[in-house]
């Protein structure tokens, strides 16, 4: 085997710095490229999230306006009695209390003592006693049990609905996806 002349040799020690240095200097720049895609997708991805948070504060009146009102449409295809029962059933749900008494306006009394002797048929465990109360407005029933007090009326749930929609949606708002 012949010998490796010093000057090549030396030359082919260079190449290998030369080689090295660039890849250093590839690297360094690639890192550097890396860093500023890094920064420029997380900038966009800021931007997207404020035209996100912005759409939804812009969609939020009219999504708890097409909630309420899809509401309203069923609700408004239920017969009354059946409409009536329900919504006294369900509250029945959350009094602790025997002595119930479920106050509705004076034109009201006959549907409530409809819906009363519907639950009675039942065998509900709590069955109220119909109060007309010349205070409530038509429709707006309460119930009423040991200090507690439940608007049961369907045009009191759906505000109620509304006022949950409203704040879930002004909560994922702020909060933003989980």
């Amino acid at each position: 085997m012949q010998a490796v002349p010093p000057a090549v040799e030396i030359a082919h020690k260079q190449a290998a710095a030369i080689v090295a240095a660039a890849r250093a200097e590839a690297e360094g720049l690639l890192a550097s490229a890396r860093d500023a895609a890094e920064i420029e997708l997380a900038g966009r991805l800021a931007a997207l999230d404020r035209d996100y948070r912005r759409d939804l504060v812009d969609l939020q009146p009219r999504l708890a306006e097409l909630v309420r009102r899809a509401v309203e449409e069923i609700l408004d295809e239920m017969p009354p009695a059946a409409l009536a029962t329900k919504l006294v059933k369900r509250a029945l749900r959350d009094l602790p209390h025997r002595d119930v008494v479920l106050r509705c306006a004076p034109g009201d009394v006959d549907r409530a003592e409809i819906a009363v002797n519907a639950i009675r048929a039942e065998g509900a465990r709590l069955v109220p006693a119909v109060t007309a109360d010349p205070l409530i407005e038509a429709e707006a029933w309460r119930l009423e049990a040991g200090g507690v007090a439940i608007e049961i009326g369907a045009g009191a749930q759906v505000e109620m609905l509304s006022g949950v929609l409203s704040a879930a949606l002004q909560d994922d708002i702020r909060l933003g996806p989980a």
